[in-house]
């Protein structure tokens, strides 16, 4: 049912014209308030999939946990404040409905007291509201082979490491702007809050690929530098789930991908709302365009959490290479060390200016190996500014929530 009203008192400012159609009204409300269940699920997924879990870590592993942790921590109160926006954008269409709709009743009563002095009845005035139309499904989804590919990785094992590229599985928004007809909903957001695809295992591989490696010369090792190499240079530093950076750097990426819908949803109402107008089609206007833009900005700083996570992970696939190689060498050059000592067991002692010349050489890959190791470090650090990424949107949100928070429904619609 559409409606034109000259409003002159109740609770409209006299002599301004507003035109509503109910019908239309109530779609952007449900598609509102779809988007609200959007961004519900999007948290959700946040906070279970976007984070580096708990377990046994190695140092570097270790300096990733809380940084992660206090990413999704930033997005979790993000996105609560963009619940809190699009529940006030789905509650204001609905109250300005019934502030309307009060408005005409109480038009048609005085209008059915002076038909009844004059000898007439009118029917009771039919509420819109008994049979709402019914939003249709949303015109586009995530397509059956969004998320297959890793966000970060590609290597073969210990011998080809360094062989893969970062997958791009960015795609545009689905159908923001043009060709509107009527209030539809663009695009499902939740569709694209697939499982993310795991991280490479070359970490695992080169734990796994290292034992056998220098399993039967360590000790030699032990001897001769003081320490385990295995111990220093593998396991205390590279211990825990690898994969799971690859797959936290993924679910920031399909999240980010999921805001993008929902903003391009919220920013298509104003352009399909035709027939409602006056101030408060337009105060509607102008908020959930705001909206839509600060959901914007809060994927792009999705998009650059999954960024640094997926440094990360390509500095890793890098150091972990050239490890690889040098464990090879560092091997070798024991297992020489050991042969031509001709060694008689466990705890004998080689000496000798070969020998010392060897350990200079194994020395020196070992520093080559820490290097490797402090350049995975330095991304981990740069992961730091996941918070500057993530803390500018928070807080635009934070204060548009405070802001719509504050509106009421006559203030809304008046």
């Amino acid at each position: 049912m559409q409606r034109q009203v000259k409003a002159g008192g109740r609770p409209f400012t006299e002599g301004i014209t507003m035109e509503v159609d109910y019908a239309e009204l109530a779609l952007v409300g449900q598609v509102v308030t779809r988007q609200q269940g959007h961004v519900t699920a999007i948290r959700a997924y946040v906070m279970n999939t976007c984070g580096i879990p708990s377990g046994e870590m190695g140092l570097l592993l270790q300096a990733v946990y809380p940084l992660s942790a206090a990413a999704v921590s930033l997005g979790g109160r993000a996105l609560r404040a963009v619940e809190s926006v699009v529940e006030w954008g789905a509650r204001a269409t609905h109250d300005t409905v019934d502030a309307y709709l009060a408005a005409d009743v109480a038009a048609h009563q005085d209008f059915s007291r002076v038909m009844a002095e004059l000898g007439e009845s009118l029917r009771s005035y039919p509420d819109p509201r008994e049979i709402p139309p019914t939003l249709g499904g949303a015109q586009s989804r995530a397509a059956s082979t969004y998320g297959e590919m890793p966000a970060w990785g590609g290597g073969e094992g210990l011998k080809n490491l360094f062989g893969g590229s970062l997958a791009d599985a960015q795609e545009g928004v689905s159908g923001w702007r043009g060709g509107s007809v009527g209030v539809v909903e663009r695009s499902d957001a939740s569709s694209y809050l697939v499982l993310p695809h795991p991280g490479e295992t070359f970490v695992d591989d080169l734990r796994r690929g290292a034992a056998p490696l220098l399993g039967s010369v360590d000790w030699l090792a032990e001897q001769l530098l003081g320490f385990s190499i295995l111990e220093e240079c593998i396991t205390t530093p590279l211990s825990g789930d690898w994969q799971a950076i690859g797959s936290a750097a993924g679910g920031w990426s399909h999240a980010g991908r999921a805001l993008r819908e929902v903003a391009g949803n919220l920013s298509q109402l104003p352009e399909q709302v035709t027939t409602w107008q006056g101030r408060a089609a337009d105060a509607f206007r102008a908020t959930i365009l705001t909206v839509s833009e600060a959901v914007v900005g809060l994927s792009a700083a999705c998009d650059d959490v999954s960024g640094l996570l997926s440094a990360i992970g390509s500095v890793a696939q890098e150091a972990c290479a050239l490890i690889a190689q040098l464990l090879e060498l560092i091997a070798e050059k024991l297992l020489r060390l050991a042969l031509e000592a001709s060694v008689p067991g466990v705890g004998g002692v080689v000496t000798g200016g070969d020998t010392l010349s060897g350990v200079r050489e194994i020395r020196g890959w070992v520093t080559k190996i820490n290097r490797a190791l402090s350049l995975i470090l330095d991304a981990i650090e740069g992961f730091a500014d996941a918070r500057e990424k993530l803390l500018p949107a928070v807080r635009v949100l934070e204060d548009l929530a405070e802001y719509v928070g504050q509106k009421t429904a006559g203030s809304v619609v008046s």
